[in-house]
C-alpha cells in the first residue's frame, strides 16, 4: 500500500464519523436514568439536524459562489487573473466535498441517535412527555448521579472527594440520605463484581500459561535470560 493511496481514500471518504458503540456507550447510557439518556439521545439529534442544516445552507451558497467564480473566468482575459479565479474554483470545489462528506457522517450520527432514542421509548406521545421538563425525574437524575459519582470516589480514594460531596451538601436533606445510601450500595456491588472479574482474570491468565505452548516459550526465555533482562529494564525506567 503507497501513501497516496491512503492519502486519496481519506480525501474520496473522509476521516470516520462517531461510532455507534461511543454513542451509545459513551454518551447516551452515561446518563443514569433513562429519562435523561432520552433527553440526551434527542439533544444529539437537535445538535446533528441544525448541522445538517447549515451544511445544507453552505453547500448552496458555495455552489453560487463557485457559479460567480466561474463566469469571471470565462470573462477575464488577463492570464494571471485566470490563475487566481482557477485557484479559487479549485478551492470552492474542494469545499463542496468537504460538506458532502461531512454531511454523510451527520446523517449517519444522525441516524444512530433517532434508532437509541426508539429504543428507549418505541413511544411517540410517552417521548412528547418524556421532552418536557420534569422536576422529580430531574431529582431522581441528580440523586442517582451524585451517588454514582460518590460511589466511584470510594472504590478509588477510599471517601467522597471534596467536589462531590460540596454537591451532595446542597441538596436537600432527605436526598442527601438517598445519594449517600446509593453510594454505599453501590459501591460495595462494585468492589464485589471487580473482585469477581480479577478473580477470573487471573484464573484464565494462570490456566492459559499451563498450556505446553507457553510453558515452553517461558522455558525458553528464563534459558536466554531474556525475562531477567526485561524485568531489570523495566526497574531501570521506573
Amino acid at each position: 500500500m503507497k501513501n497516496e493511496e491512503i492519502y486519496n481514500l481519506i480525501e474520496t471518504h473522509g476521516t470516520f464519523s462517531q461510532s455507534d458503540f461511543q454513542s451509545r456507550h459513551f454518551v447516551v447510557n452515561s446518563h443514569v436514568t433513562n429519562y435523561r439518556r432520552v433527553r440526551q439521545a434527542l439533544l444529539e439529534v437537535e445538535a446533528r439536524l441544525q448541522a445538517k442544516r447549515q451544511v445544507e445552507r453552505n453547500v448552496k451558497r458555495e455552489l453560487a459562489n463557485k457559479a460567480i467564480l466561474e463566469r469571471a473566468y470565462n470573462n477575464e482575459s488577463d492570464e494571471l487573473e485566470k490563475v487566481i479565479i482557477q485557484c479559487d474554483i479549485e478551492q470552492s470545489e474542494y469545499d463542496l466535498s468537504t460538506y458532502d462528506k461531512r454531511y454523510t457522517q451527520l446523517s449517519g450520527e444522525l441516524e444512530t441517535f433517532a434508532e437509541l432514542v426508539k429504543e428507549l421509548v418505541p413511544d411517540l406521545d410517552k417521548l412528547k412527555e418524556l421532552n418536557k421538563e420534569n422536576p422529580e425525574e430531574e431529582r431522581k437524575y441528580w440523586i442517582a448521579r451524585m451517588g454514582k459519582q460518590a460511589a466511584m470516589d470510594l472504590m478509588t480514594i477510599g471517601k467522597i472527594s471534596q467536589g462531590n460531596m460540596d454537591s451532595i451538601t446542597m441538596m436537600a436533606i432527605e436526598d442527601q440520605e438517598q445519594t449517600v445510601k446509593i453510594a454505599l450500595k453501590y459501591s460495595a456491588v462494585m468492589n464485589t463484581g471487580i473482585m469477581n472479574l480479577e478473580k477470573k482474570g487471573v484464573d484464565e491468565l494462570t490456566l492459559s500459561y499451563q498450556s505446553d505452548n507457553n510453558v515452553e516459550f517461558i522455558d525458553k526465555l528464563l534459558e536466554n535470560g531474556e525475562m531477567i533482562e526485561n524485568s531489570k529494564t523495566d526497574g531501570e525506567s521506573i
